[in-house]
Formats: structure tokens, sequence, C-alpha cells
């Protein structure tokens, strides 16, 4: 590769999807809605600690943090996944996880026939109201970021496109079809109430990137089209003198679309997943893979891994894995068209495959369209040289087959069904039933077994031709919408097992505000407790601060804290010297008091220390009024 080259591959930089979801210094987000296809808690969690703006460097990621985001966004944010590929890792602080269900909501759609795909972010911010300061100004900040990165740990390569806009009074945006996304996605998702929140997203004059002219947003998936002619490939190839495909997964028709649509380009090259390059090299659409240039790298799964990592709720933060061998073993996720024209260069990024199901077929999809100048995607053929490895085609019969694979069969039907939970006293048990059984009387070789969402080591078996079972009772603070399924398939020589959390309807309906109060209490002991409440206050720095200063200065507070005042505990004092650096402090005295009601009116008994505290609060919250 030549230094040109390589050079326009290290410019292609990264897209930080946390760091586009925090609001800048002055902003706070006031909704957001991301899609995914699969989802993991740990990382949905850390996505929360982003969206609260708080969180700078990786020390704030912490347990104080996640309280505080799920706290405060609780009704404002969702994340909307397929039902099925909701996950939690493995030593994962598993007492917090139950607040999760108030911002994960799933699709059932059928895995097999037409899956919840896209990869969307969509985030409304405001500027933080200072003390005295009308409404009119408030300026409203939106993100939108539109990929093939689903929101989990996995280090695959993964492509995305972000874009910042603000309502400045424009009557129509320049960029189509975003609030049709969002209300059709709300609608999957029972969540009309939330796309009411970006009402005014029709409005946003969005900014272009460097190098990009001209910009189109679109998703599909309620009903697939018929032909590759009904999408906008056609369109988008016309007059190509070069093509890039990029997609992890193949199948035989998308193989023989990209030929065909691409054929009159000079240069056609495939990057792709070796795996399914492999299986279309034993179909007869192996005549299509010879027309193109043909590039592979290790196919990344669709399933998130369940390792653990050091993130928001990991349980002791530490981690034995090593960053940069896991690099090394990168896999290709990502999913990209790019097309050279004459004097101009366009790049369609988005969460479709190269597959019928993805393009034809029912899956919801979504993809962004930049179009520009002639270098615009000169990166990613650079990238494509230097990553992907050449790919020649096997011989007939020596490449790899696809499996009508068990287990996938198993999840998919399983995934697909819906649950009731009835919860009874804790002594009593629960009983979660489903219309028909899971699992057919006559089953063999295939075991389901759930639990709760606190326990995720304990889980009990559902008996087959069973249309109910018995799961072990809880108390408030560890009931969830999310129960953990683990399938195990195969004879005992050859195990293979699938986890995922369910979403189940609740009998009686379960009072989140409430449980998560009974979940503050027990999660955290009375020294905890005020620890968070001082991490309510750390967050508060002057907007002025660059990101350094800022983090720097609560590192600080934190040191300050970790020194003389431990000791003792943290007290009143400690409190009121991190009150008084906040540019708002009847803001925060008034969140303080709140913090305090819900805690204390958990407890069966309440700690003198910290009853004393809330009376002195009462009178401190009086002085601010």
């Amino acid at each position: 590769m030549s230094d040109q080259e390589q050079q326009r591959v290290r410019s292609m930089g990264g897209l930080a999807l946390l760091d586009w979801l925090r609001p800048p210094p002055g902003f706070v987000t006031d909704a957001a809605l991301g899609t995914t296809y699969s989802l993991d808690l740990v990382t949905c969690a850390a996505a929360l600690v982003s969206l609260d703006g708080t969180a700078r460097d990786s020390a704030d990621f912490g347990l104080t943090a996640a309280l505080r985001a799920m706290h405060r966004l609780a009704g404002r944010v969702f994340v909307v996944a397929q039902q099925g590929c909701v996950h939690a890792p493995e030593r994962t602080k598993e007492a917090l996880l139950p607040m999760l269900d108030r911002f994960v909501r799933m699709v059932r759609r059928p895995l097999d026939e037409g899956a919840f795909h896209p990869k969307v972010w969509l985030v409304r911010q405001l500027r933080a109201r200072r003390p005295g300061a009308a409404q009119q100004e408030d300026e409203i900040r939106y993100v939108l970021v539109v990929g093939s990165r689903n929101l989990t740990r996995d280090l695959s390569w993964d492509l995305g496109a972000a874009l910042q806009g603000s309502v400045r009074g424009r009557r129509e945006a320049n960029l189509h079809g975003v609030g049709d996304f969002v209300r059709f996605a709300c609608r999957l998702a029972d969540l009309s109430h939330i796309a009411d929140r970006f009402a005014d997203v029709d409005q946003v004059e969005w900014e272009y990137p460097d190098k990009v002219r001209a910009m189109r947003f679109g998703f599909h998936g309620e009903e697939g089209v018929s032909a590759w002619d009904g999408t906008i490939l056609p369109e988008l190839l016309e007059r190509a003198r070069g093509v890039l495909w990029i997609s992890p997964f193949l199948d035989a028709k998308g193989v023989e679309a990209a030929a065909k649509l691409s054929e009159n380009a000079e240069d056609r090259r495939l990057v792709a997943g070796t795996a399914d390059l492999n299986c279309v090299a034993q179909t007869s659409s192996s005549t299509y893979l010879e027309r193109l240039e043909l590039r592979s790298l290790p196919s990344a799964s669709e399933e998130p891994s369940r390792r653990a990592a050091p993130d928001a709720l990991d349980a002791d933060g530490t981690s034995t894995e090593d960053p940069e061998l896991i690099e090394d073993a990168r896999g290709l996720h990502a999913k990209a068209i790019a097309v050279w024209k004459p004097r101009a260069a366009s790049v369609l990024i988005g969460s479709a495959n190269l597959t019928r199901r993805g393009w034809l077929g029912a899956n919801v999809e979504a993809w962004l369209l930049l179009e520009g100048r002639a270098d615009l995607a000169d990166a990613l053929w650079a990238w494509s040289e230097q990553v992907a490895a050449e790919y020649h085609l096997p011989e007939r019969g020596h490449g790899s087959e696809q499996d009508d694979d068990a287990l996938d069969r198993w999840h998919h039907r399983i995934a697909a069904r819906s649950f009731v939970l009835r919860e009874g006293a804790p002594a009593d048990g629960a009983e979660l039933s489903a219309d028909t059984p899971p699992l057919p009387e006559d089953a063999r070789n295939v075991e389901l077994r759930v639990g709760r969402l606190a326990r995720l080591a304990d889980l009990w078996a559902w008996t087959p031709g069973a249309t109910s079972m018995t799961l072990a009772g809880c108390d408030l603070a560890q009931r969830s919408a999310l129960l953990h399924f683990v399938l195990r398939t195969g004879s005992a020589d050859d195990v293979q097992e699938r986890a995922w959390l369910q979403h189940v309807r609740i009998e009686p309906a379960l009072d989140p505000d409430a449980r998560d109060r009974a979940l503050l209490r027990s999660a955290l002991p009375p020294e905890q407790f005020l620890e968070y409440l001082r991490g309510l206050l750390d967050d508060d720095l002057p907007d002025d601060l660059g990101d350094d200063e800022r983090g720097a200065s609560a590192r600080s507070a934190r040191q300050e804290h970790a020194g003389g005042d431990r000791a003792a505990g943290v007290g009143v004092e400690v409190l009121l010297r991190a009150l008084a650096r906040a540019p708002d402090p009847r803001i925060k005295v008034a969140e303080i008091g709140r913090a305090l009601s819900a805690y204390l009116s958990a407890a069966d008994a309440v700690e003198p220390r910290l009853a004393e505290l809330q009376a002195l609060w009462r009178a401190i919250e009086e002085a601010y009024t």
C-alpha cells in the first residue's frame, strides 16, 4: 500500500458512539431513542451514563454514574431491540439489572422471517437553563447516528455516520424520513407516546459532514419488495465506475444482485465474511462471485458475547483480557456500499446485509446515503486494501455448507412467543405461562431453563409439553419484566447453549417507581448511599471548562473525598461544599431531596444519621425556595 493510501486509512478515524451520545457542555439530554438488533445490558447502562452527560472518562462509568443516569432519564430514553437478542453478560452486578427494564423495549418479530435490525440513534438535547433564563433562550440540538453497530461490546469492524443539527425555526428539514422512522419504530415497540418528544425533528437543519453535498435517509421493513429494482440500489449504481460492497453476511441472491447491478463498473470489489463467502461458493451463484474482486475478514457474530468486561455495571471493574489480543481477531460487521462516478462519489451506510432478507424481505433496516466529492469514499477503498485479505474461491465441495442449526430453530421459535408472569407473595413463588408449550411434549435433546434477572445463576426447568412453570418468588427489589432464558440442545457430548433475556408481561402490573426505590435501598447500604448523594453533585461543574478540565476537577473531588472525608463518612459538610460548586444549587437541592425521600421511603427502619440528614435537608430546601 502506498503512503497516500495508508494516510487515507488513518484519516477514517473512528466513530465513538458513547461520545456522540454524550451532550456537550451546556446541554442536557431531553429525549433519546436507540434501535439495535442485539443488545447487552452493560453496554446499555454505559449508553445511559453517556446520555446523562456526566461521565468524561472511564473512571466515571461506575455504580453511582449508572444509578444517577437511570434516575434522571427514566421515561425519556428508550432502546428498542429484537426480542430474543438481548443479553446480560457474565460477572455483572446483577442487583441493578432489573431497573433497565424501564429503558429496554423489544420488538417481537420472527427471527427467521423478518427481524428488527436497524442501528439508529436519535438524541434531542436542550441547552441547560440558567437561573432566570427565559424559555426562548433554550436551544434545541439533535444528534443522529446511523450505522451497523449493535449496542454491545463487540470489537468487530463497524461503520457509522453521525450528524448534528438544530431547530432554528426552519419549516422543513433538509433530511427527510427521520421523523417517519421514529414514529414507525415507536409503534412497533408500543412507545407511540414517546414519538411526541421528537415532534420537531422534521424541522431540523442538519449540518453536512466534510466532503458531503447531499444526504438521504431511508428505512424499510413494513413490507418487503419483490425485486431489487424496487430498492435504492439501481439508482445508486447508475453510471458507476467503481463499486465497493461491504457486508459480513451474504446469501446467493444478494451476491447475484451485486454482480448484476455493478456489472458495468470497471472496479467491483466485495469485502465479506469468510464463512459466508465459503457458503455461497458451494452454490450455483459461485459464478457471480467470479465477476467480483473478493476480499474477506472473519465474520462477526450478530449475538453479543457473554464475556465479562469492566463496564458500568461490572462486578469488580477488572478484566483479565488483553484488548490488543482481542483486536487481532477483529471480525467484520460493517455494512456499506461505496460508489465512484465521474467527479463524484457516494457512500450508503446502514444495517442491511447483502441478502434477500436485508433488502427484499421483511427485515426492518435503516440507511444513510452521503453524496459528495470524488474522494469521499477513498478511505474505505484503502481500508479494504489494507485490512481485508484476498479471497480465492475454493473448489466446489471443499468449502463450508450452511448448517440448519437446531439451536437456532429452537431459539427463533421460543423467542417469538409471548409470556405472562403472575407474581405472588415472595414465599408463594410466581407462575410463568405461555399460550402454547414452548417445548412440545416429544421434544428430544433440548432443554429450556428460566430464571430471574437479579439472580442469573438460579434457573428452573420448563417441562416439555407444559404451558406454564413455577419460578421462585422474590421481593419487590428483584422483580423485572426481563427474564433470563437459557436454551441447550444436543447430546451429552455435543451440547450447544444460547442465553437471552425475554420481555414478559407481569400481572399484576409492576410499579417501576416502587421497585426502583426498593432496589436502591437493597443495593446501597447507608454509607454507599451517602456517596451516591455526593455523586449527584460532583457532575455540576462550570460549562466553560473543557473536557480535560472537567475530568480533572471531578477526579480532584473524588480524591478529596477519598482522603480525610472518607474516614468520617460522607457528611453534610461534604455535600454542602459540593453544592456550593453547582451553577444552580436550587436544582441540586431538589434532586438530593427527592433521592433522600425515595431511599428512606423504602426502608423498614431509618438510620438516625439519615433521618437527621433528611430533616436538615428539608431546612436547606426551604432556604433555597
